[in-house]
């Protein structure tokens, strides 16, 4: 085992197990899908030459 993987299994793994275990994975995915979905439809205006007025997510 490399001395990369073997840091990797000690440090990295039990802080991204523990963020699975509070839920933070999943509310992180479900933020991002709402900001890609929000500037889906801010670049779509912006193309139609349309105002967009929506207020980015989280305001």
């Amino acid at each position: 085992m490399s001395l990369y993987q073997a840091m990797v299994n000690r440090f990295v793994i039990p802080v991204i197990e523990a963020h699975k275990a509070e839920g933070r994975v999943e509310g992180r995915a479900a933020s991002n899908a709402e900001w890609r979905a929000w500037n889906q439809r801010r670049m779509d205006a912006e193309a139609r030459g349309r105002p967009f007025n929506e207020p980015p997510p989280g305001d």
